[in-house]
């Protein structure tokens, strides 16, 4: 074809609908293998989450209730007002309180139609995450079999990038792992420099956006991957017109906008940056380390470098080099302690809402993706060695040692994780109440009075609560702390003074809620005290709505 540069002479490779239904079945039969067990407990109550020792354990915990609450919110909100989306219930009254934490958007996204289908929270989030993890692994598949034309090889690498036990490692954070939105950037931005078609323009800028709606680690992991990949593919192919350009940059810049503008404005009102960092040692990539990825994975990338380019699949050429550049930048943004990755967040700490990064080992996620797409190649290489008379034999033997390795502890797998179902629905009595405060024609803000203010799990299973009852509660568990949260504090600690009182309705709280166990004396003294105060005063604020053994509600009504 005229035009076309050296290494450029073929369209991509598509997967036939025969090996997409079959990559589907093998991927979908692997999700079933990892987490039926979990999800058998029980859809709506237990979700996945990765043992932990000690206070780790307990951060795990409140950090996966977190990403139930995220996803369920942000599909509820995004059905309903999604003008709204980042006035978030936790954290009352602080304004656009979702920029304390990560957007979660791709999740959200996810979640809109399986929310309207199943309104239950806990059984959304698990949708959503069975949805991301075969995300992952097919668009995985996709790439590869677009640069090999080996289905074979796109099946192997979406399996290591999608269950291999390092990415499992990470499943209480599936709003970091969701990286199948820059796996389908590349895809797209292949087929725009090869094919010059608007839909791929289109489809390259949806996922950027997507994207870094995702999460500011997952964003980071796609600059880490894209960066080189996009530099090679402008360099092999003929380039891309400029109406395509301009249109897949003004997607991306009203993405951005839309997604980071509200950090922007929220930077006068909280602290973003985060200057203690937590990377990851070198010696974790290496055998034996927490983020091994094992020797089989290493050798099929070791073949995928050494046996040559990818034939048949590629368009514009070969994509070792853009790989392994992406490893190293992804391993280098991990481990840190040199200048470059100094700059890299120096760089990034201008952007609104990066500053709040700091665990830079969770970007070691964009080599795992580099090497699972290398191990790709490896098994196209190899099957392509074996001849086509033996090439089907060794395709189906490697894609099963693949699985094997994968699915099962052996020697050659690497790090392993330890899966387990975490009860993350509140308990029944918690949501009865709050709708029977519904029923009672009680609405607005709640200031929540716990047992502990401090402790993660009860501060979670607060956040978690709103995604049932949608009321702003002024209980916090994010990645940042408000600033606002020291006078709710000595708010709260006031309480029931009358001048606290009259505070707390200055701020729009219609309600205290008081967790009052019925072993715990000191909470039970305190409900005590508010009931008290409303009959001490001939015109009272505090005026007492409905209890449980449990549970206490006081309106703050107008005298």
């Amino acid at each position: 074809m005229p035009g076309r540069e050296p290494g450029s002479e073929q369209s991509p490779a598509h997967p036939s609908p025969r090996d997409a239904a079959l990559a589907a079945a093998v991927f979908a039969a692997c999700l079933l293998f990892v987490f039926l067990g979990i999800w058998r407990q029980g859809f709506t109550e237990f979700v996945p989450s990765v043992e932990r020792p000690g206070t780790f354990g307990v951060l795990t915990e409140a950090d996966v209730r977190l990403a139930v609450w995220g996803t369920s919110r942000n599909a509820w909100v995004l059905t309903r007002a999604p003008w709204h989306f980042f006035d978030a219930e936790p954290c009352y009254p602080t304004p656009r309180s979702l920029t304390l934490g990560h957007p979660m958007l791709s999740l959200g996204l996810l979640g809109v139609p399986l929310r309207l289908l199943a309104p239950d929270p806990v059984a959304t989030y698990n949708a959503v995450f069975a949805v991301v993890i075969l995300a992952n692994a097919l668009a995985m598949y996709l790439l590869v079999v677009q640069w090999t034309g080996s289905p074979a090889a796109g099946i192997a690498a979406g399996a290591l990038f999608a269950f291999h036990p390092v990415a499992l490692d990470r499943v209480m954070h599936p709003q970091i792992y969701d990286l199948s939105w820059t796996l389908l950037a590349l895809w797209f931005a292949q087929r725009l420099c090869t094919g010059r078609r608007w839909r791929d323009a289109l489809g390259l800028g949806a996922a950027l956006v997507v994207q870094m709606g995702g999460s500011f680690y997952a964003a980071a992991i796609g600059a880490l991957v894209c960066a080189p990949f996009f530099a090679w593919l402008l360099w092999r192919s003929r380039g891309v017109r400029p109406a395509h350009a301009a249109l897949v940059c003004g997607i991306a810049l009203l993405g951005a906008a839309l997604v980071y503008g509200p950090y922007l404005a929220a930077r006068a009102l909280q602290d973003f940056e985060r200057p203690d960092k937590y990377y990851l040692a070198w010696s974790a990539l290496l055998p034996g380390g927490a983020r091994d990825p094992g020797l089989w994975l290493w050798a099929l990338a070791a073949c995928g470098l050494a046996l040559g380019r990818p034939r048949g699949g590629s368009a514009v050429g070969d994509p070792r080099a853009a790989l392994v550049a992406a490893a190293l930048l992804a391993a280098l943004a991990a481990a840190g302690g040199i200048a470059g990755s100094r700059f890299f967040y120096a760089a990034l700490s201008w952007i609104p809402g990066f500053g709040s990064v700091r665990h830079p080992s969770l970007l070691a996620a964009g080599t795992h993706l580099a090497l699972s797409a290398l191990a790709g190649l490896g098994v196209a290489a190899l099957v392509r060695a074996c001849g086509p008379r033996r090439g089907r034999v060794a395709a189906g033997t490697l894609v099963a040692a693949t699985l094997a390795t994968v699915l099962e502890p052996t020697p050659l797998s690497g790090a392993q994780t330890r899966l387990y179902a975490l009860r993350a629905r509140p308990p029944q009595e918690e949501i009865d109440f709050y709708e029977a405060l519904g029923s009672r024609g009680n609405a607005g803000p709640v200031l929540e009075l716990l047992v502990s203010r401090v402790a993660p799990e009860l501060r979670s299973r607060s956040v978690l609560l709103t995604a049932y009852h949608h009321r702003p509660v002024s209980t916090c568990y994010n990645s940042i702390e408000p600033r606002g949260g020291a006078e709710i504090e000595r708010l709260i600690a006031a309480l029931p003074d009358r001048a606290a009182q009259q505070r707390a309705r200055e701020l729009g709280f219609t309600t205290i809620v008081i967790q009052h166990p019925p072993r715990n004396a000191e909470m039970q003294a305190v409900r005590a005290s508010f009931e008290r105060a409303q009959a001490e005063v001939p015109v009272p604020l505090l005026r007492p709505l409905y209890s449980t053994p449990w549970f206490s509600a006081f309106t703050l009504g107008g005298p």
